[in-house]
């Protein structure tokens, strides 16, 4: 995560930037807990969020009064398929380009992308959400932008872990270890004493 400067290059950021900096800085720790926890990746996480959100928009549409909210689960679905798709490839140029030391610009664009997309969704799931607030089917469906498919995008912009065994795997793996370890005991011997 790099850190940004003003135009005259002082450490001196907007409030945004420091929120934004503060969030990612969550973001980065939040994604090293999960691929810590479950071995997967953070496009495994966004893309987990990302089918998160349409399946409890779904299920809200369906409890709901008014039918009108059908369309959103089915837009997201939509926009979802290509993010999915989206955040897969844009996993594995960054492990290329890491491998290769190097940067790849389209992850670069990417992540400058998700960095707007993210606040926009968040931004717009709240603003919606609270315009009635006496709907509560609006509450929770569009609140559903602003706490599951937002964070999607900003998980998108973390650091790059590499998948490993889960922490479960990883356990066993060392109780296995230490119960096959040759055991070290001491062997009994004869020791001459000296008059």
């Amino acid at each position: 995560m790099t850190k940004t400067v003003d135009k005259n290059g002082n450490g001196n950021r907007n409030l945004y930037l420091r929120v934004d900096d503060a969030i990612m800085k969550n973001v980065n720790k939040a994604v090293r807990a999960w691929n810590w926890t479950t071995g997967y990746t953070k496009a495994d996480l966004a893309n987990t969020l990302i089918v998160t959100t349409v399946a409890v928009q779904a299920f809200i549409a369906a409890a709901a009064k008014d039918k009108m909210y059908y369309m959103l689960p089915f837009w997201t679905a939509l926009c979802g398929n290509s993010w999915i798709k989206e955040n897969k490839e844009i996993e594995n140029l960054e492990f290329n380009s890491i491998k290769l030391g190097l940067m790849d610009l389209k992850v670069e664009t990417h992540k400058t992308t998700m960095k707007v997309i993210g606040p926009r969704y968040f931004l717009l799931g709240n603003t919606f959400a609270i315009w009635d607030r006496a709907d509560v089917d609006k509450i929770a469906i569009y609140g559903t932008l602003a706490y599951l498919l937002a964070p999607s995008f900003y998980v998108m912009r973390a650091d790059y872990v590499p998948s490993q065994k889960n922490c479960v795997a990883r356990g066993l793996n060392h109780i296995r270890e230490w119960w096959n370890a040759p055991t070290t005991s001491p062997i009994p011997t004869t020791v001459p004493i000296r008059n």
